[in-house]
C-alpha cells in the first residue's frame, strides 16, 4: 500500500455508481480522504458502506456548505468509461459492445478506479480539465 494520497481530499461526483466506491476505497487505502457526491441519496448511502473506509464521507448536494466545500479547488478530471451503464443494457447489446472494444470485454470497476487514481495522483499533477476515454 502506498500513501500517495496522504493530505489530499477527493470529491467523487456520481459517487453512487459502481465505480464510485471502487475509486473511494483505493484513494482512502492510499491515505486520502474522500467525499462521495450523488443525486441519489439512497444509493449514495449504499456506496458509502461499500467503500470500506472510515475516511469516505457523503456530500449532500442540497446543503450549500457541502457544495461549497466540494468546489474548493483543482484539479478536476474525468474519465468517460460507460462501464457503469452496462447494468441497464440488454445482454445482447453488452455483447455487441464487447466486440467493439479491442480487449473484447467491459472494463471492471477496479480498472477504472486505477485510471482515475492515476489521474488525480502527483504522477499526473499537471493535468486538469481533462476527460480520459476508457472503452466500456
Amino acid at each position: 500500500m502506498s500513501d500517495r494520497f496522504t493530505d489530499r481530499v477527493a470529491l467523487i461526483a456520481g459517487g453512487a455508481s459502481e465505480i464510485g466506491p471502487a475509486v473511494a476505497t483505493q484513494i482512502a487505502s492510499e491515505g486520502g480522504r474522500v467525499a462521495l457526491w450523488d443525486l441519489d441519496a439512497g444509493k449514495l448511502e449504499t456506496a458509502q458502506s461499500q467503500s470500506a473506509a472510515a475516511s469516505v464521507h457523503v456530500v449532500d448536494a442540497t446543503i450549500a456548505s457541502d457544495v461549497d466545500a466540494a468546489y474548493a479547488g483543482p484539479p478536476c478530471v474525468s474519465a468517460a468509461t460507460g462501464a457503469s451503464m452496462v447494468n441497464d443494457v440488454p445482454p445482447e447489446a453488452v455483447e455487441n459492445m464487447k466486440r467493439m472494444v479491442p480487449m473484447g470485454r467491459i472494463a471492471a470497476a477496479p480498472e477504472t478506479a486505477d485510471l482515475l487514481c492515476f489521474m488525480v495522483s502527483e504522477s499526473c499533477s499537471f493535468t486538469t480539465g481533462a476527460v480520459l476515454m476508457q472503452p466500456w
